[in-house]
């Protein structure tokens, strides 16, 4: 009962400083660095930016206005009309922080000292869990669609529903919090890019579509893959290792190989044992014809993206090297690099020697040298974003032809806002926002 009232009090509290509001100009200097994309994302015309003034995250406007007084120990931007603050409960009350949900006039419209929110969805709801790891899901205006009382909540926003677990077992509700499915799946999860659920059950695979009719009834041992836009799907089904249509009719039976998996829509990597070569030896079979693409030269074919993967041979002077190969299994680029990894669409990451790396499209042309490692970090409406890390673990950000959105200045760069145009980062200890113009939202020292 102390607790409860604990609690309570604390979010009064918040409230009603929330409401009192004051408005204070900061200065802070704009940074431009080089690349276009840095225009691209622009801001909202009525965006709130989370501000930090000493230890505590506000809120103010494009002009550095301060709307919300800062009060929170962090504070996350605002996604569709609400956002997520954070503050600290004593140890004694059972648990570190407590985060609520406010509103644009820095109101509380959670009603629950809930442990973590995530963030408002397009449908004005977001999943929330209450201490003790409870999962639930909450409306704009604090009611629970779903009741926090399940031990694990998933979102999928192209079918519109939710996977909830409760005694270890899945089931599938509606946004309006309606069960659509009772609790007795293994797991629930959605293929890639597809209105297609994967499920378990009693340890049998199976696939449902949008409708929750079966595509393939859960009777296998193991579906590794379905391609519905070919109706073809691989299941390792005891022992048997077989591409099938959804009649279950077999169109490729892979069991003499040692391993095998759907590489494309239209292709399985086969790996095979060759005589005089210790390891496993891969190559590409044409799915509906039978055709054996290229010989069994591969040492390894990552996963296909976007019609390409990265393989890897012995050269000529007994030398493992990587290149990428084509949905024929023919090398686009030589296989002449230490290290290729697909950057997402159209661009490729390679690495010859430690201080010679490069950002390639697919079919070698260079377009970023540098002696840095560099990662993904985020795609946006075809807006290609890159992590840099240099060798005393600095972070920044480039686009796709090396152009800096970020120095290589920070200790960490988080995707916090980066669809409102905004980067969490950390340096020297302290987190705050930037802006991709070099804008530092926070007060200075």
């Amino acid at each position: 009962m102390i607790y409860k009232l604990k609690i309570i009090i604390l979010l009064l509290a918040i409230q009603t400083a929330c409401q009192s509001q004051t408005k204070k100009k900061m200065n802070v200097e704009d940074k431009t660095y080089s690349s276009p994309l840095a225009k691209q994302l622009a801001f909202k015309e009525d965006m709130l930016i989370p501000y930090k003034v000493g230890d505590k995250f506000g809120y103010c406007d494009q002009d550095l206005n301060i709307v919300i007084k800062p009060q929170w120990t962090f504070a996350y931007p605002f996604v569709n009309g609400y956002a997520r603050v954070m503050d600290p409960l004593t140890p004694a009350e059972g648990s570190t922080e407590i985060m609520a949900m406010i509103n644009r006039k820095g109101e509380i419209v959670s009603k629950k000292p809930y442990q973590w929110i995530g963030e408002m969805m397009d449908h004005g709801h977001c999943i929330v869990q209450l201490p003790g790891q409870w999962d639930g899901v909450m409306d704009h205006e604090g009611k629970e669609v779903i009741p926090s009382q399940y031990k694990y909540i998933d979102y999928f926003e192209d079918m519109e529903m939710y996977a909830v677990s409760h005694n270890n077992k899945y089931g599938l509700f509606d946004q309006d919090g309606k069960q659509l499915l009772p609790f007795e799946f293994d797991e629930i999860t959605k293929l890639s890019g597809q209105d297609v659920f994967g499920v378990i059950k009693e340890g049998k695979h199976g696939y449902l579509d949008k409708k929750l009719a079966w595509i393939v009834p859960p009777k296998y041992d193991y579906n590794e893959s379905l391609k519905l836009e070919t109706g073809l799907f691989y299941t390792n089904d005891l022992g048997k290792k077989r591409v099938l249509n959804l009649k279950g009719e077999v169109l490729f039976d892979a069991t003499k190989y040692k391993s095998a998996k759907i590489a494309t829509a239209n292709s399985i990597r086969v790996g095979k044992k060759v005589e005089g070569i210790k390891d496993t030896q891969f190559t590409l079979f044409d799915i509906k014809s039978g055709e054996q693409l290229q010989p069994f030269k591969f040492t390894y074919i990552e996963y296909f993206q976007y019609g390409y993967a990265p393989a890897k041979i012995i050269n000529k002077e007994g030398q493992e090297k990587t290149g990428l190969i084509n949905e024929k299994g023919e090398f686009v680029i030589d296989p002449i690099y230490e290290y290729v990894t697909i950057n997402g669409d159209n661009l490729v990451f390679v690495e010859k020697d430690k201080e010679n790396k490069m950002l390639v499209d697919f079919q070698g042309k260079i377009l970023y040298k540098t002696k840095h490692d560099v990662f993904p970090f985020l795609q946006s409406d075809n807006k290609q974003v890159y992590r840099e890390i240099d060798s005393a673990s600095n972070y920044g950000l480039i686009d796709k032809n090396g152009n800096t959105l970020l120095p290589m200045i920070y200790q960490n760069i988080r995707d916090i806002g980066f669809e409102q145009g905004l980067m969490m980062v950390e340096k020297d200890g302290e987190k705050y926002y930037v802006d991709l113009r070099g804008r530092e939202y926070r007060a200075p020292e």
